[in-house]
């Protein structure tokens, strides 16, 4: 079972030092929130998919944007509760449905979810759990906060593996192998799956909580670390990169006019 979301490969993005891939990431995820043009947004989002196609491969990022799919489903639903300006593209008996108000504003809604959601994951799965831990820490961020937020990172795919072995292990249990496709099709199905999910998840609570007391959690003590990052000196350049890129990036896109 896995206990983090990192996909080892061999791509360049990988031997990026993680601080600077932190600095990259949220510089990137503030990218869209910058006064660009719809055509701008669609190109920086591109931009972003394009990068994640060719670090992470089209497997893993098209498994990405299936988890987010939904969520943007149902933004394309509310599009017409999203702004009222502008011509009116469609709608019923004289009532506007879709305007170009609205739809600027789901365009500009839909690009700044998926960025933002590509750029997370291509953090997580392009570095380990314990990286992103030590990253935190260079940039002073509290211990607790760093190690709340590494565990969380472990959480989301312990709990995916969990569920998925107990969904298997409950269609083995089946007298009808026929049956699972009648029963794949209910979603009551499924509430026997969350609940054994959730029973292990809650127990995993004492085992993580005794864990951290053992290892000293909590104590005055100065902490020490197996794993170690670089000199800043060594891996300065990648520091620079990741400030100098997206600020490119972003003169180029408000220019774009």
């Amino acid at each position: 079972m896995k206990n983090s979301s990192y996909i080892a490969l061999s791509t360049p993005y990988y031997s990026f030092d993680p601080r600077g891939k932190i600095i990259f990431t949220l510089l990137m995820c503030i990218l869209p929130f910058l006064p660009l043009t719809w055509y701008a947004q669609s190109a920086l989002t591109l931009f972003v998919l394009v990068l994640s196609l060719s670090q992470i491969g089209v497997k893993n990022t098209m498994r990405n944007i299936k988890v987010i799919l939904p969520i943007m489903v149902l933004m394309t639903l509310l599009m017409p509760l999203q702004g009222r300006g502008g011509e009116v593209l469609w709608s019923i008996r004289g009532k506007a449905i879709i305007t170009m108000g609205s739809l600027l504003s789901w365009e500009k809604i839909i690009n700044r979810f998926l960025l933002l959601s590509l750029m997370c994951s291509l953090l997580i799965e392009t570095t380990k759990s314990s990286d992103i831990l030590l990253s935190l820490r260079f940039f002073r961020l509290p211990y607790s906060v760093a190690l709340v937020l590494s565990l969380s990172l472990r959480l989301i795919p312990t709990i995916s593996d969990t569920f998925l072995e107990i969904r298997d292990s409950q269609r083995l249990r089946l007298p009808n192998p026929g049956e699972e496709e009648k029963k794949k099709k209910k979603i009551s199905s499924l509430l026997p799956t969350l609940t054994s999910v959730l029973v292990v998840s809650i127990k995993s609570i004492a085992s993580t909580s005794e864990a951290l007391e053992l290892r000293g959690y909590g104590r005055n003590n100065k902490r020490t670390s197996y794993r170690t990052l670089k000199s800043v000196r060594k891996v300065f350049p990648h520091f620079v990169l990741s400030v100098i890129v997206p600020a490119i990036i972003g003169i180029l896109l408000l220019y774009w006019r």
